[in-house]
Protein backbone atom coordinates (compact mmCIF):
# COMPACT_ATOMS: atom_id res chain seq x y z
CA UNK A 1 0.00 0.00 0.00
CA UNK A 2 2.76 3.08 0.83
CA UNK A 3 4.42 1.90 -2.45
CA UNK A 4 1.07 2.85 -4.52
CA UNK A 5 0.87 5.85 -1.68
CA UNK A 6 4.05 7.30 -2.42
CA UNK A 7 4.14 6.92 -6.42
CA UNK A 8 1.21 9.09 -6.86
CA UNK A 9 3.07 12.60 -5.19
CA UNK A 10 1.62 15.90 -5.46
CA UNK A 11 1.61 17.96 -8.31
CA UNK A 12 0.62 21.16 -6.41
CA UNK A 13 4.54 21.47 -4.84
CA UNK A 14 6.38 23.97 -6.20
CA UNK A 15 10.20 23.39 -7.03
CA UNK A 16 12.46 25.44 -5.08
CA UNK A 17 15.82 24.87 -6.27
CA UNK A 18 18.66 27.06 -6.55
CA UNK A 19 17.07 29.19 -9.69
CA UNK A 20 13.84 28.92 -7.61
CA UNK A 21 12.34 32.03 -6.70
CA UNK A 22 11.42 33.35 -3.03
CA UNK A 23 7.95 32.61 -3.26
CA UNK A 24 8.37 29.00 -4.77
CA UNK A 25 10.44 28.47 -1.40
CA UNK A 26 8.39 30.22 0.63
CA UNK A 27 5.98 27.76 -0.40
CA UNK A 28 7.72 24.75 -0.13
CA UNK A 29 8.54 26.02 3.29
CA UNK A 30 4.69 26.15 3.55
CA UNK A 31 4.38 22.79 2.32
CA UNK A 32 6.86 20.88 4.97
CA UNK A 33 5.39 22.92 7.46
CA UNK A 34 1.77 21.84 7.21
CA UNK A 35 3.18 18.26 7.01
CA UNK A 36 4.93 18.32 10.21
CA UNK A 37 2.05 20.17 12.37
CA UNK A 38 0.41 17.28 14.35
CA UNK A 39 -2.97 18.20 15.61
CA UNK A 40 -4.25 19.63 18.95
CA UNK A 41 -5.36 16.66 21.26
CA UNK A 42 -8.50 19.10 21.83
CA UNK A 43 -9.35 18.55 17.62
CA UNK A 44 -8.86 15.02 17.51
CA UNK A 45 -11.85 14.12 16.27
CA UNK A 46 -11.72 16.87 13.13
CA UNK A 47 -10.36 15.24 10.28
CA UNK A 48 -9.07 18.04 8.99
CA UNK A 49 -6.69 18.84 11.66
CA UNK A 50 -5.25 14.90 10.83
CA UNK A 51 -4.91 15.12 7.31
CA UNK A 52 -4.05 18.99 6.72
CA UNK A 53 -4.12 20.75 3.40
CA UNK A 54 -0.53 19.32 2.48
CA UNK A 55 -0.05 16.03 4.14
CA UNK A 56 -1.40 13.56 1.68
CA UNK A 57 -2.34 14.07 -1.81
CA UNK A 58 -6.11 13.96 -2.84
CA UNK A 59 -4.75 11.04 -5.09
CA UNK A 60 -3.58 8.83 -2.73
CA UNK A 61 -6.14 9.26 -0.33
CA UNK A 62 -8.76 8.15 -2.63
CA UNK A 63 -6.63 5.19 -4.08
CA UNK A 64 -6.08 3.93 -0.16
CA UNK A 65 -9.69 4.23 0.45
CA UNK A 66 -10.54 2.59 -3.09
CA UNK A 67 -7.92 -0.34 -1.69
CA UNK A 68 -9.52 -0.77 1.62
CA UNK A 69 -13.19 -0.49 0.38
CA UNK A 70 -12.31 -3.40 -2.04
CA UNK A 71 -10.88 -5.09 0.26
CA UNK A 72 -12.99 -5.38 2.73
CA UNK A 73 -15.67 -6.54 -0.23
CA UNK A 74 -12.97 -9.65 -1.10
CA UNK A 75 -13.08 -10.57 2.51
CA UNK A 76 -16.80 -10.76 2.88
CA UNK A 77 -16.73 -12.61 -0.82
CA UNK A 78 -14.04 -15.04 0.03
CA UNK A 79 -15.62 -16.19 3.60
CA UNK A 80 -18.85 -16.64 1.65
CA UNK A 81 -16.84 -18.99 -0.44
CA UNK A 82 -14.97 -21.18 1.77
CA UNK A 83 -15.64 -20.91 6.02
CA UNK A 84 -19.27 -19.38 5.88
CA UNK A 85 -20.39 -21.62 2.61
CA UNK A 86 -24.05 -21.59 2.81
CA UNK A 87 -24.76 -19.12 5.38
CA UNK A 88 -27.25 -16.41 3.88
CA UNK A 89 -26.19 -13.53 6.34
CA UNK A 90 -22.33 -13.62 4.71
CA UNK A 91 -23.88 -14.13 1.30
CA UNK A 92 -26.31 -10.99 2.17
CA UNK A 93 -23.81 -8.92 3.50
CA UNK A 94 -21.74 -9.62 0.58
CA UNK A 95 -23.79 -8.92 -2.11
CA UNK A 96 -25.23 -5.51 0.29
CA UNK A 97 -21.92 -4.00 0.65
CA UNK A 98 -20.59 -4.68 -3.26
CA UNK A 99 -23.82 -2.91 -4.26
CA UNK A 100 -23.02 -0.36 -2.17
CA UNK A 101 -19.64 0.33 -3.30
CA UNK A 102 -21.23 0.06 -6.85
CA UNK A 103 -22.85 3.31 -5.74
CA UNK A 104 -20.26 4.95 -4.26
CA UNK A 105 -18.14 4.57 -6.91
CA UNK A 106 -20.48 5.78 -9.82
CA UNK A 107 -20.73 8.83 -7.65
CA UNK A 108 -17.07 9.49 -7.14
CA UNK A 109 -16.62 8.14 -11.19
CA UNK A 110 -17.85 6.39 -13.89
CA UNK A 111 -14.72 3.77 -14.41
CA UNK A 112 -14.81 3.11 -10.37
CA UNK A 113 -18.29 2.07 -10.79
CA UNK A 114 -17.76 -0.06 -13.57
CA UNK A 115 -15.00 -1.97 -11.31
CA UNK A 116 -17.19 -2.03 -8.77
CA UNK A 117 -20.26 -3.39 -10.50
CA UNK A 118 -17.38 -6.55 -11.77
CA UNK A 119 -16.90 -7.21 -8.28
CA UNK A 120 -20.82 -7.28 -7.63
CA UNK A 121 -21.25 -9.42 -10.31
CA UNK A 122 -18.30 -11.74 -8.92
CA UNK A 123 -20.26 -11.67 -5.43
CA UNK A 124 -23.14 -12.43 -6.95
CA UNK A 125 -22.74 -15.02 -9.71
CA UNK A 126 -20.12 -17.40 -8.21
CA UNK A 127 -22.03 -18.16 -4.94
CA UNK A 128 -25.20 -18.97 -7.09
CA UNK A 129 -23.21 -21.06 -9.35
CA UNK A 130 -22.07 -23.43 -6.53
CA UNK A 131 -25.43 -23.69 -4.53
CA UNK A 132 -26.83 -26.58 -3.68
CA UNK A 133 -23.48 -28.17 -4.45
CA UNK A 134 -20.68 -28.95 -2.18
CA UNK A 135 -18.43 -26.82 -1.14
CA UNK A 136 -16.01 -25.28 -3.97
CA UNK A 137 -12.35 -25.60 -3.83
CA UNK A 138 -10.46 -22.32 -2.42
CA UNK A 139 -8.44 -21.91 -5.93
CA UNK A 140 -11.65 -20.90 -7.36
CA UNK A 141 -11.72 -18.08 -4.79
CA UNK A 142 -8.30 -17.37 -4.81
CA UNK A 143 -7.94 -16.98 -8.74
CA UNK A 144 -10.70 -15.39 -8.48
CA UNK A 145 -9.92 -12.81 -6.26
CA UNK A 146 -5.92 -12.50 -8.07
CA UNK A 147 -8.09 -11.39 -11.01
CA UNK A 148 -10.37 -8.67 -9.39
CA UNK A 149 -7.27 -7.49 -7.11
CA UNK A 150 -5.49 -6.76 -10.68
CA UNK A 151 -8.87 -4.96 -11.76
CA UNK A 152 -8.60 -2.95 -9.18
CA UNK A 153 -5.03 -2.29 -8.81
CA UNK A 154 -4.89 -1.42 -12.43
CA UNK A 155 -7.85 1.04 -11.98
CA UNK A 156 -7.05 2.84 -9.09
CA UNK A 157 -3.69 3.32 -11.20
CA UNK A 158 -4.93 4.73 -14.10
CA UNK A 159 -8.03 6.82 -12.47
CA UNK A 160 -7.05 8.39 -9.01
CA UNK A 161 -4.33 10.31 -10.30
CA UNK A 162 -7.01 12.45 -12.32
CA UNK A 163 -9.26 12.35 -9.37
CA UNK A 164 -7.25 14.78 -8.03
Amino acid sequence: MTVVIASFGDRMLPLCGAGGSQVSCDAVAQYRQGIRALPDWRSWADVQAWWPAYSVPKAALTAAIVFVLTQYGSVLFVKTMIREYGKRSYLVASWVWHAALAITGFAVNMWLGVVAVVLLTRSVAIPLRFRGQRRPKPMIAGVTEAMCLLLVFIAVIIICPHLA
